[in-house]
């Protein structure tokens, strides 16, 4: 740490040290700034010499004055949302700018983390999701707001849990055994989003105390040129997320208000209620040669109740959210702050979250030569979890499994369940939720300072520090009373982790020009992060009241636990990007850097990135085609890495636990694995940009994608005394196409914009250590193997039903069939990996009223229905377990061409045919209307008089509709293509009023 902060010391003395050799100034040139629309001024637009760091920034009515030393040059505006203007000088004392809006986007700004670029002059591949696509929406993350809005960038939700953390693969799977999750940047800082699992296995998002209405924008970056910036950690590709500033003007506030409820989207498929149930039992038993009567006669039906376990497991949730922001400021210093709260109630019983959010970012012009930003958030967030859904208390599995003759209450209260209890669960979920809970609380403040000095004309420094600070407090509790309580009279579980990350980058600027044909700017620094992780944990047992809910209210300690993880980074960092005519681009990238993660002398690497572009719109010979207002093409090629691995995994370690006749002890726990280093990722980009009358746009990309030296956990022999160790070895491709479209098909008084992407991923296992295929670490359902996906499903393939006999049959090597599931070979019959993904977006505006509707869709997958094994599975847990209303269209002598094999009475029904294989492996493509929002603003004569700027009302639903062939609860499911129970992502409705004032 002392090192760290030396660092730190050394660099911002020296930079400040140069500012002494500020140039004198020889001229002043003025002018005003304004809407090209409503002629009204604009405050805070940015003005700059060309080709130097030398500039202001507009004041509240639109006034600039800069002082310069040059007799001529080009002084450059740019406003975020409007279209940045170049303008030539030579004696002129006095320049005048109108600004207009950015029709086509061509020249927006794009914030890579370390350097903001024109998008115009852009050589990298970068997607940008802006404010209006994140705010005021029902999901908790910002993360989750991806889903479809950029072109190769897939997010899936695994759980409807609040809270959850989505999936988010960028150009598909890179690695095996590492993580596969982008990198996020959070105003210029690197920032943790280590998946956190939760005390039901549900992946907890960092992320989520992030209030997305605090947002300006998200940039994805995804090839070598935007990323290999970030080194080590930029293989996965990275998302950069830049928060809200203010503005120099009258202070101006914003309060958005909105209420709305969350249910249970339809399935394709029904539970039977008790009637159907008993139908299909007595069914059962009569093919298989027994007397229904004797099991399930007609008095069945009347003497056991008729429960819909489903409608008491899932309720109609409500939600709100309230967000009061403000910003504004004088010329020097101006500020954006901002509360919120959001609270959701799951639609799953037992599961809520709260969050409560406050956000001040502030900007401070010393002079012309210093500035200062210093941005904070705090959030609170409160959340119960319901529990796992392979948990026999757990509404997930009770709901749809619970068999509906048992009864959910008796005599007015939840039922406890006695000897003619029936289903499989044993327990009574809705009396469990009273006695049992899984609660988080967690606490995170992100700050971060950041310090620019304008040294000479042409060179700034900037130095942007900042603390990660997240608490994680984890609380379980079952009663003496509870089901799973009762045999230790009630249990506790508490546990608190803390999460402090420090990072420094320091960074200097260069940029000149030459005969204002050459333009160069150069980006050189350093920067160091530090990351500690403590936890601490106990549990207890023995009760004496449902009531007590403490540690030390246990009669029985049952053990404590604590760990304390660290990780160092250390980077040095470099780009040069050159400009000659605004035709050519080129820009190199190159990062060296270094990680604790590893031994010493594999601690370090280097990665690196070259581009060019040719922006063939600005060449003589295009000029004169009037309908071509952009035409670039762009390529580049370079390197970055993965590191994402626990932070000693190349060390040797023992663990202290052992002991031996009541002894103490150390023993052996992880190889040391020495020549453990980084997991290097290849990736090439070619692709064009073409904007044509000024109304649509198509952006295409083509890219190659390699990982190579991946981290691989390879078994060993159990000899050794270990199960596996990591490595380096094998190589994964991932190849695609990424097409983006979008236009103003109509203008005027009715206008529609239309934003439609499109993605095409094919992933590969190109080599493995010696060509040998093993299980996947994530499941194993699926295996690694050369030359197929690397989520490829590898099981007995499913071949149908036996005309004759009713019995399950499987496919052999040579294509002919067998009934006996152990000769049955495991074969490739699928992946999980998507083919396609995308999304398409429409925004319609007549007079006051908009419109918007968007869908995302994902096609050429596989999905395995796991929940539909116990479900609908030919007779297996026959009297303990609810099944499918279609579960009824089973073989008979009858129906010998029936889909479902004949059922065998007794616990294991049919035996084989509820076993893995394909026969529950589905096509998982779907179309889902992920969000439709209807807005009316009233007009302005309504609302001038009372001092409002805008008033906009807005009624608005997500996950309305889902088109898909998939039998299960849900087809969008996590990485590994499975669904066993899972949390449903719900259909929700809002209202909602947004003023400005």
């Amino acid at each position: 740490m002392r090192f760290f902060l030396q660092i730190i010391w050394v660099v911002t003395v020296f930079a400040i040290a140069f500012t002494s050799h500020a140039s004198a100034q020889s001229r002043v040139i003025t002018g005003q700034v304004i809407d090209a629309n409503s002629n009204e001024p604009l405050p805070g637009v940015n003005v700059i010499l060309k080709g130097t760091t030398v500039g202001t920034v507009t004041d509240i009515e639109g006034n600039y004055s800069l002082s310069l030393d040059v007799a001529e040059g080009t002084l450059v505006f740019s406003f975020i949302g409007l279209t940045t203007q170049e303008v030539k000088f030579v004696n002129e004392t006095v320049i005048d700018v109108s600004l207009e809006s950015q029709s086509q986007q061509l020249d927006e700004i794009v914030v890579t983390g370390y350097s903001e670029k024109s998008k115009e002059k852009l050589i990298s591949t970068v997607a940008v999701v802006g404010a209006d696509a994140l705010e005021n929406k029902p999901q908790v993350a910002v993360t989750d707001m991806l889903q479809g809005r950029a072109a190769g960038v897939l997010s899936t939700t695994g759980s409807g849990q609040p809270g959850a953390q989505p999936d988010i693969v960028i150009r598909g799977a890179g690695s095996i055994s590492g993580n596969n999750s982008p990198l996020y940047v959070i105003d210029g800082i690197i920032v943790s989003n280590d998946n956190i699992s939760s005390l039901t296995d549900t992946k907890q998002s960092p992320l989520a105390s992030l209030n997305p209405n605090d947002i300006a924008s998200v940039s994805i970056l995804k090839d070598a040129s935007a990323t290999a910036l970030y080194g080590a950690r930029g293989a996965n590709g990275v998302v950069v997320i830049t928060t809200k500033t203010g503005a120099a003007g009258k202070t101006k506030f914003n309060f958005t208000a909105r209420v709305g409820n969350t249910r249970r989207n339809k399935n394709r498929f029904e539970m039977m209620n008790n009637r159907q149930l008993w139908e299909y039992e007595r069914k059962v038993y009569e093919v298989n040669g027994y007397n229904p009567d004797d099991f399930r006669p007609p008095s069945y039906l009347t003497d056991h109740a008729n429960t819909d376990w489903l409608d008491l497991a899932y309720r109609l949730g409500q939600q709100q959210s309230y967000e009061l922001s403000a910003n504004g400021g004088s010329e020097n210093t101006r500020f954006f702050t901002s509360l919120g709260f959001f609270d959701q109630q799951g639609i799953l019983i037992g599961s809520d979250f709260e969050r409560y959010t406050a956000r001040l970012n502030l900007n401070h012009d010393v002079n012309k030569i210093f500035s200062f930003d210093f941005n904070n958030s705090l959030t609170l967030i409160d959340q119960r979890e319901a529990s796992n859904g392979n948990g026999f208390t757990s509404p997930l599995l009770g709901g749809w499994l619970n068999r509906p003759f048992d009864p959910a209450f008796t005599d007015g209260e939840p039922t406890n369940p006695g000897p003619d209890w029936q289903s499989l669960s044993n327990s009574n979920f809705v009396r469990e939720i009273g006695l049992t809970y899984y609660k988080n609380r967690s606490i995170r403040t992100l700050t971060n300072l950041n310090m620019k000095a304008n040294i000479l004309k042409n060179l700034s420094f900037r130095s942007n520090n900042a603390l990660d600070y997240y608490l994680l407090r984890q609380k379980a509790f079952w009663g003496p009373e509870s089901y799973d309580g009762r045999r230790t009279n009630g249990y506790i579980y508490e546990a608190d982790n803390y999460n402090i990350t420090i990072t420094s980058s320091n960074l200097f600027t260069y940029a000149f020009n030459a005969n204002e044909k050459h333009f160069f700017d150069v980006i050189a620094g350093m920067e160091v992060q530090h990351n500690s992780m403590e936890a601490i944990s106990a549990e207890g047992a023995g009760f004496a009241s449902q009531s007590l809910e403490t540690l030390n209210s246990a009669a029985k300690p049952l053990g404590v636990g604590g760990t304390i993880s660290r990780y160092f980074f250390l980077s040095f960092l470099s780009q040069v990007n050159y400009e000659y005519l605004d035709k050519y681009f080129v820009s190199g990238s190159f990062r060296y850097d270094g990680s604790s993660k590893f031994s010493e002398d594999k601690r370090y690497a280097p990665f690196w990135s070259i581009g060019a572009s040719w922006l063939m719109s600005n060449e003589p010979f295009l000029k004169d085609i009037e309908f071509i207002d952009n035409l670039k093409i762009r390529a580049s090629y370079g390197t970055a890495g993965n590191a994402n691995i626990e932070n000693y995994k190349a060390l040797g370690l023992w663990s202290g636990e052992a002991n031996y006749l009541s002894i103490p002890g150390l023993v052996p726990f992880q190889l040391a694995i020495e020549d453990l280093t980084w997991e290097k990722n290849r990736n090439f980009n070619v692709g064009f940009d073409i904007g044509v009358w000024y109304r649509f746009t198509l952006n295409f990309d083509y890219y190659i994608k390699t990982s190579e030296a991946m981290l691989l956990e390879r078994p060993i022999p159990s000899t050794t005394g270990f199960v596996n160790f990591l490595t380096n070895a094998g190589s994964v491709r991932n190849t695609g196409i990424e097409i983006n479209l979008s236009g103003n098909i109509l203008q005027g008084d009715f206008s529609w914009t239309t934003d439609f992407n499109f993605g095409y991923n094919k992933n590969k296992v190109l080599e493995l250590p010696n060509g040998e295929g093993f299980e996947s670490p994530t499941t194993s359902l699926q295996r690694i193997e050369e030359g197929e996906d690397v989520r490829a499903f590898f099981m007995r393939k499913w071949a149908g039903v036996d005309p004759e006999n009713g019995e399950p049959l499987w496919y052999l090597e040579d294509g002919t069939t067998t009934n006996d599931y152990n000769a049955a070979p495991r074969m490739f019959v699928g992946a999980a990996s998507p083919k396609f993904i995308g999304g398409w977006n429409n925004t319609l505006n007549y007079k006051g009223v908009g419109l918007n509707f968007f869908f995302n869709y994902t096609f050429g997958n596989d999905v395995y229905n796991q929940t539909a094994s116990f479900y609908d599975a030919s007779g297996a847990r026959l009297g303990a377990v609810n099944q499918v209303t279609d579960a009824v269209n089973f073989w008979t002598p009858e129906t010998p061409d029936a889909p479902r094999p004949k059922p065998f009475v007794g616990n294991s029904g049919n035996p084989n045919s509820y076993r893995t294989s394909s026969r529950y492996l589905e096509k998982g493509w779907f179309i889902r209307l992920r969000n439709v929002n209807l807005s009316y603003s009233l007009p302005s004569q309504w609302i001038d008089p009372i001092g409002v700027t805008s008033v906009r009302v807005y009624v608005e639903g997500a996950n309305l509709v889902t088109f898909t062939d998939y039998n299960g609860i849900d087809p969008e499911v996590d990485a590994t293509g499975t669904e066993f129970f899972r949390y449903p992502v719900g259909k929700s409705y809002s209202i909602g009023v947004n003023v400005q004032f």
